[in-house]
Formats: structure tokens, C-alpha cells, sequence
């Protein structure tokens, strides 16, 4: 005998409405947990993505800006100036008598400070014959500018009557102010003959030779033979980080770039690249926390050797636990020794992670590997985007972290659902009571119908106001599925097409139930620029042709705008509108705009070459306030106004030399970042002149 027939209808309806109800909830807890699990692991990839981004934008921009100075000295008057006064200085000293009480002043300096710190940071014994200098310049300028070094020699005294004094005198102050403005950890003069015969961090390189003696395989060294092998002017050369033994065998990393006096090669300008400035652009200043990376996350860069070249965030906060978890993930002893003695990571920590790997194939991606403390971590990496530097950049942050909010989300559906069914359980037993009631005379036909039934629907055979309750009840829930599914379809692609039409955050305020948007913004930079020639082509061409070159340009306009974080506003024929640090505030904003704006240039120039065409751009760029809102009702758009934009645009259709030309503030926030020249001025109605100036772009 089957069970059911063995309940009566008071049971048989209770469990009916249990297993509807419970079954209901089931399913929509269910649906809730993997929709919020999923929308939260996105949500911490997001995170990751984002910081990735600006994280590499920072390194490649503070990269960048480096080549940039170090190719703009390289042309420097007074960079070639000093260059040939202290090189020919350097030669005069050939002729200085070295007395025994330096040489011997020499060895003590070198056997009690130098040697026993570069000891403490070296696997063997440093012996003082192999670093002790041998030309007669070294040891001169060693005594008087090494040992000898204080702040008042280094600025405006002078150790002796020398023409190396005078001229160190004349020109040190200068350049050491260059240097520390920079933030560069010295800057050296180098002879074609491979002299160091200037540096402002007197160091123990100092006065020595590149070609022979302890620095000639130095990563110095063969930065600079790489630069006097060019032939042309600008060349920058880059040095990866490796041990430098001047700087006690701590990381270090060079720029040079070739000296040239019209043909003639007069040597070579080396820029020690500040390894602390890296470590700030990747800790963020050790703000993790402040950053979005929580307790555990980090962005680190990776070289090509697969050792990083960025100190991990766990040597900064916890270093035991980190040298114990990096011990137990198979680094050997010493090398774990090694790393605690120097107190860095940088050029010491293998990273052999799958996320590493990905980065320095050139991939862009996101996963969940095995970091190299051999945790689980969620990874964002890509390569960093520097000629001549095959770096990659992890962004991470541990699983157990990440998905905390995960893990208190399942408890709490976990608890919501307990809570349903005794709250269903209740309800049912109540609602059984109430219909049972009137049902008595009904019991041998409800009998009857669950007589051999196995499903739910078995109700719907009968004629009684039960069946009939039930096939409306079924109906109504078969429309009630059908009704959620086309209406999340219809919501699916209603949020789409918003999305595709404004700004994600405008988009989201629009859904949020704002019915006039209109925002006032303090900063932002504008961009309009014209493609010249295009009027021209479209007489010539057919509408077919005309259309699809303009798309072809505007989506790859519009690609460019996505790397670099501008935000498109609109196109008006062949003129398109940009602006940056609108819907996503940012610092950079100008900055961003002005590469921006080169990438539309290399872009037109490809669109050239492919199309056989000879299209120009005119660029028009401003900064400054705006108001930004929503324009219209049945066809509206995002759009932007103030003077900042109209400046803009009379920026761009201003008939001077240059395609990329800009106001007066966004000069001055440049700086010294790029190469400008002046091309006129702009009247402005009611508001005076306005100073144009030309990006040169080449």
C-alpha cells in the first residue's frame, strides 16, 4: 500500500504545501547563492583588474618619464658642457702626485668601510687588491672626493687647486640638484675610454675604469658599451637590475644614453635608476590596505629571470613568516639566508607561478594559481609595456581572503534558508488546519484521486475544488517562471544598451531612479579632435566606402580610449570627443589625454599606409571645470559643456602648425614630461587671448 494512502488529507495537503513550498525555496536559495558567489568572485576580480591597470599605467609612465629626461639631457647643452669640462679635468689629474699617506688612507677606507659591508652582503670574501683603484685619477679623486666627502665639498669648497676642483665646484651643485629633483640615485659622466670621471653619489666607481678592473662586467659597464656602440643620437640603452657591487652588492639598475658633440662622440651620461621609487609605485607607499589589496594582496613585477625586481609585501610586514613559507615552498637555505641578510627580495625570489609566466608571454588575463609562497591566490597579471624591458606585473591577493565575504555569504544563506522552512513548516501546518477543515466530505474522492498518483499533478485529474485550486496554482506558477525569465531577458538586454550608450556609473544612476542628472566636475581634460582630408575623400569615394573608413577609425579611436582610461562623449562627423577624469575620477587625467591623443595619431598614421591615404588630425586638448548630464527623453545622451570643452574645441580648429595643440594649463601641468613649442595665441571672445601650444610628437 502506498504511503500516501495510508495519510490522510489533512497530512497529504500539509506535505503537498512542504514540498511546494520547501522545493521553491530550494531552488531561489540556490539560484541566490551561485549568483552571489559568482557576482563576488567577479567583484574581487574587478578589484584586482583595476589596480593591475593602474599599477602598470604608474611603472610604465614612471618609466616612461625616466628614458624621456635622460634622452632630453643627452641633447642638454650643460650636460655636454659638463661633460667635456670634466672629462678633460680628469685627464689633468694624470699628472697629480699620489702621496703614500693617500695610498695609504686609500687601503684603510677600503679594508675597514667598504670591504666588510660589501662582505656582509656577498657569498665570499672581497679581497682589497681586486677593488682597491690602480689609476692614478681614481686614487686622486677617491681620496679627496670618497673618503674626503661632505655636504660643503660636494657643493661649493674645493679639496685642493686642481681644474677638477674648479670645475667640480662650478657644476656639482647644479647637478646634484638635478639628480635629487629626479630622484635618481646618481648620475655618472663616462669618457668614450670608459672613465668615470664624474658622479654626484661619489661612490666607490668613482674616477674608476668600465673597460678593466672590478666594474668592468659590472651591469654599468655594459650599459655603457651598449650606448657608445649607438650611433644615434637620443638612443637610450637599459641595464636590467643585477648585484652592483659599488653599491654593496644591492640591486641596482642603469639608463645611459650617448653624448654627442655634432658627429663625434664625447660620452656617455648614466642614470642609476632609484630602486625605492619602484618599490613606492608597487607597494603604493606600503598602503596596501589603503589600495584595495586588503591584508594579504600585493602587486609585484617579475623580470625576464623569473626573479622579481619589486620587494614583496610579506618581507615588509611579517618577515619570518614570509621566509618561513617561502622556505617550506622549496627555496633552498642559503638563498633564504640571503634574502634576510640583505633585506630584499628584489633579483632573489624566483617566481615560478603560472600568473608570471602568462605576463611575460605577453598575456592579459586573470586565474586562480599557486603564488610563490605556495598559497592560493587570485591573480590579474599582464606585461609591462616598456621597449627594451620584458617585465611582467602580478596583481594578487590570497583565496582564503578574497573569498572570506564568500564564505560569511554561504553561512548567511545557510541561516535565511533554516529560517524559511520553519517559518513554511509553521504556515503550512496552519493553512492545513484551515482548509481541512470544509474538506471532510471530501476525504474518499481525495482518497481516490492519490490512489497510485506519484507526482504533484495528480490533483489535476480531479473535480473538486482542491484540483482545481491546484491547476491554478500550477498555472500560475508555470506563468510565473515564464513571466521572471522574459523579464530578466528584457532587463538583461535594457541594461546592455544602457551600458553601451553612457558611462557605467551614469548608467547605474539611471537605474537607480534619477530622473535629471546633471554633474559639475572641478577637473577634467578635453579632447576634440578633426580628421583633415576626410571631407575631402568623401566626395570621392561612395557612401558604402566613406562609412566604413569612419568606423574603422572611430573603433579604433574608441579601443584606444578603453586602454587609456579616457571616455568617449560623442563623434559629429569626422570630429570625435573625448574627455578623461569624468565618470572615474583620476589624477592622471592629463597625462592619460596626452597619450591619448599620440595613440590617435599612430592610428591615423596606420590608416594611412593601409588605405593609401593622406589624412591628417587636428588635436585640440584643455583642462579645467565642466558640467557633464543627461540631454534629452526618448533619444538622450551623455553630453559635456562649459568653457573648458568650448576652448577644446577652438584649440582644435585653430589654423597653426601641429597636430596636437594645447591651452595654457595643460602645458603647465605637463612640465618638462614632453617637448612643446608655442604656436601662437587665440582670441577668445570676451575672455582675451589664449597661448596655444604644439605637442611635438617626434
Amino acid at each position: 500500500m502506498n504511503l500516501h494512502r495510508r495519510l490522510s488529507i489533512k497530512s497529504q495537503i500539509l506535505i503537498l504545501l512542504l514540498l511546494v513550498s520547501l522545493g521553491g525555496i530550494l531552488m531561489v536559495t540556490l539560484v541566490a547563492y551561485q549568483s552571489g558567489r559568482q557576482q563576488m568572485e567577479q567583484a574581487v576580480y574587478n578589484q584586482l583588474i583595476s589596480i593591475r591597470a593602474a599599477k602598470a599605467d604608474r611603472i610604465q609612465s614612471y618609466i616612461h618619464g625616466i628614458q624621456a629626461h635622460i634622452e632630453t639631457l643627452g641633447e642638454d647643452g650643460m650636460i655636454l658642457g659638463a661633460m667635456k669640462d670634466f672629462g678633460a679635468a680628469y685627464q689633468q689629474l694624470a699628472s697629480q702626485e699620489i702621496t703614500p699617506e693617500m695610498v695609504t688612507a686609500l687601503q684603510n677606507y677600503y679594508s675597514q668601510e667598504f670591504l666588510p659591508r660589501l662582505a656582509v652582503n656577498s657569498d665570499g670574501r672581497p679581497e682589497l687588491d681586486t677593488y682597491l683603484p690602480v689609476v692614478p685619477q681614481a686614487k686622486y679623486l677617491q681620496f679627496h672626493y670618497l673618503m674626503r666627502n661632505t655636504p660643503a665639498l660636494n657643493n661649493k669648497e674645493t679639496p685642493d687647486n686642481s681644474d677638477y676642483s674648479q670645475v667640480h665646484a662650478r657644476l656639482n651643485p647644479v647637478l646634484r640638484r638635478l639628480a635629487a629633483t629626479m630622484h635618481y640615485q646618481d648620475m655618472l659622466l663616462i669618457s668614450p675610454e670608459g672613465d668615470i670621471v664624474y658622479s654626484t653619489a661619489k661612490e666607490p666607481e668613482f674616477g674608476t675604469s668600465l673597460k678593466v678592473g672590478p666594474y668592468s662586467e659590472s651591469s654599468l659597464a655594459r650599459a655603457f658599451a651598449a650606448a657608445r656602440q649607438r650611433k644615434d643620437r637620443g638612443h637610450v640603452e637599459f641595464a636590467d637590475f643585477t648585484f652592483y657591487p659599488p653599491a654593496y652588492n644591492l640591486p641596482q639598475a642603469f639608463f645611459t644614453v650617448p653624448l654627442f658633440e655634432n658627429a663625434q662622440l664625447i660620452g656617455v651620461l648614466a642614470i642609476q635608476l632609484p630602486i625605492a621609487e619602484i618599490n613606492n609605485v608597487m607597494t603604493g607607499n606600503r598602503q596596501w590596505a589603503n589600495q584595495g589589496l586588503g591584508q594579504s594582496g600585493e602587486a609585484y613585477l617579475v623580470g625576464d629571470d623569473k626573479l622579481l625586481r619589486s620587494d614583496s609585501r610579506f618581507l615588509f610586514e611579517d618577515k619570518a613568516n614570509y621566509l618561513k613559507q617561502i622556505a617550506g615552498n622549496g627555496i633552498s637555505p642559503s638563498l633564504v639566508e640571503r634574502i634576510n641578510r640583505l633585506n630584499t627580495s628584489i633579483l632573489l625570489q624566483p617566481v615560478h607561478t603560472q600568473a608570471a609566466q602568462g605576463a611575460l608571454a605577453g598575456q592579459t588575463n586573470t586565474g586562480l594559481f599557486t603564488d610563490y609562497r605556495g598559497v592560493r591566490v587570485l591573480n590579474a597579471f599582464q606585461p609591462v609595456s616598456i621597449p627594451g624591458i620584458n617585465w611582467g606585473l602580478v596583481v594578487k591577493m590570497d583565496y582564503d581572503e578574497a573569498f572570506a565575504p564568500v564564505t560569511a555569504f554561504e553561512r548567511q544563506v545557510m541561516l535565511y534558508a533554516a529560517g524559511f522552512v520553519i517559518i513554511v513548516t509553521l504556515l503550512a501546518m496552519g493553512l492545513t488546519n484551515r482548509f481541512i477543515r470544509p474538506l471532510h466530505t471530501l476525504a474518499e474522492a481525495v482518497r481516490q484521486i492519490g490512489e497510485g498518483k506519484k507526482d504533484v499533478k495528480v490533483e489535476d485529474e480531479g473535480l473538486d475544488e482542491i484540483g482545481s485550486l491546484s491547476r491554478a496554482f500550477n498555472q500560475m506558477l508555470d506563468k510565473l517562471r515564464i513571466g521572471n525569465e522574459e523579464l530578466r531577458l528584457r532587463n538583461r538586454e535594457n541594461e546592455a544598451l544602457l551600458l553601451n550608450m553612457l558611462p557605467a556609473p551614469i548608467a547605474l544612476r539611471i537605474k537607480g531612479g534619477e530622473q535629471r542628472i546633471a554633474d559639475s566636475v572641478a577637473s577634467v581634460t578635453v579632447l576634440f579632435a578633426d580628421i583633415i582630408g576626410f571631407e575631402d575623400y568623401s566626395r570621392s569615394a561612395d557612401a558604402e566606402e566613406v562609412v566604413g573608413l569612419l568606423n574603422e577609425i572611430v573603433s579604433a579611436f574608441d579601443e584606444a580610449a578603453e586602454r587609456r582610461g579616457v571616455e568617449k562623449v560623442k563623434t559629429i562627423g569626422s570630429i570625435y570627443m573625448a574627455v578623461s577624469g569624468l565618470s572615474i575620477p583620476s589624477i592622471d587625467h592629463i597625462h592619460r589625454m596626452v597619450s591619448f591623443s599620440r595613440d590617435l595619431m599612430e592610428i591615423i598614421h596606420r590608416v594611412n599606409h593601409r588605405h593609401n591615404l593622406q589624412l591628417t588630425l587636428s588635436i585640440g586638448i584643455n583642462t579645467g571645470p565642466a558640467i557633464a548630464g543627461i540631454v534629452g527623453k526618448q533619444k538622450f545622451i551623455y553630453d559635456l559643456w562649459g568653457d573648458t570643452v568650448t576652448l577644446a574645441g577652438r584649440m582644435q580648429s585653430a589654423k597653426v602648425v601641429g597636430n596636437i595643440k594645447l591651452t595654457q594649463a595643460v602645458r603647465e601641468a605637463l612640465g618638462d614630461l614632453h617637448t612643446f613649442e608655442q604656436a601662437g595665441e587665440l582670441e577668445l571672445p570676451g575672455k582675451g587671448s589664449q597661448a596655444i601650444w604644439v605637442l611635438k610628437t617626434s
